[in-house]
């Protein structure tokens, strides 16, 4: 399993997508308070290493989160 997320990104003005491989990232909608956060690690220092699902955390406006995985956000995006 890759511990990397490739991001995929497009400047204001448009133009062809660049990649990036990282093993953190997180989005946030300028002069919102709404964000997107993915973590494929876990730990520091000695400690640090992949974890075996990415933790994905979206924060909303209203001050709510939700914390999970993949498979579950999947989960609740059926219900």
């Amino acid at each position: 399993m890759s511990n990397n997320l490739k991001i995929g990104y497009s400047g204001i003005m448009g133009g062809f997508t660049k990649y990036l491989q990282k093993a953190y990232a997180l989005i946030e909608k300028q002069n919102e308070e709404f964000s997107i956060e993915v973590d494929t690690m876990k730990g520091q220092g000695d400690t640090y290493k992949a974890r075996e699902n990415a933790k994905i955390t979206i924060s909303f406006p209203d001050k709510t989160n939700w914390t999970g995985t993949i498979k579950e956000l999947q989960g609740v995006m059926k219900k």
